[in-house]
């Protein structure tokens, strides 16, 4: 992050700034990273996945429904929303044993 930061020094129009800010991105963010990183990060059980978080976000931004459920993304999310089960049960939908981890 500091590195990313010291490549803004210097910049003093919109037009650098998002050049800069979109050459970082795409370092970061190549098609090895789409295409075999994440999907591997999101091939997890973790109830503490950043890359879950990060889908779980952009599926709230997109308001998508939730999946075999009637409700939204964003209200079964909600943290005032308290119940005997989760209503996101990931280990209902991956099992532990389909990612190969000990049962």
């Amino acid at each position: 992050m500091e590195f990313d930061l010291s490549q803004l020094r210097g910049i003093y129009s919109a037009e650098q700034f998002k050049n800069v800010l979109l050459n970082i991105i795409n370092t970061k963010f190549t098609d090895d990273f789409w295409n075999i990183t994440l999907p591997n990060n999101l091939a997890t059980s973790s109830a503490t996945s950043l890359s879950m978080y990060a889908y779980y976000a952009s599926l709230n931004i997109l308001n998508a429904d939730g999946l075999f459920s009637k409700m939204k993304v964003h209200d079964l999310l909600q943290e005032g929303l308290r119940s005997q089960k989760l209503p996101l049960e990931i280990h209902q939908l991956f099992p532990k044993a389909y990612f190969g981890i000990g049962m």
